[in-house]
């Protein structure tokens, strides 16, 4: 598997994995400053892995670059939310060294 990179948006980029030309996952991330923190922090806003690849490494390897590509930017931290049905991401979240950090709360202005 092989990650590619695309900046899509001033601090924000797309990996995306592919296995021999066909799409294996994809991974988007925000790279800000986070005045709270005092420091840059990156957001995983999304993490995707196809069904075919699951349990294949792709969503580690995805991890695993993302968080390279946050250390050089000079992120203090790393994170991403995950909804609170998706158990299995949360188990393989913990594994790839995540931790529960807040709670998150939601209200919608609209359709989105």
């Amino acid at each position: 598997v092989e990650a590619r990179l695309y900046d899509t948006a001033e601090g924000q980029q797309i990996l995306v994995a592919d296995r021999h030309g066909e799409l294996a996952g994809l991974l988007a991330l925000d790279l800000m400053y986070y005045l709270p923190l005092g420091a840059r922090t990156c957001r995983i806003t999304a993490l995707v892995v196809s069904a075919k690849e699951q349990r294949r490494g792709v969503g580690r390897m995805l991890l695993r670059e993302a968080e390279q590509r946050a250390r050089q930017a000079g992120a203090a931290r790393i994170e991403l939310t995950s909804a609170t049905h998706r158990h299995e991401a949360h188990e393989f979240y913990r594994a790839c060294g995540f931790g529960e950090s807040a709670l998150r709360f939601l209200k919608r202005l609209g359709d989105a």
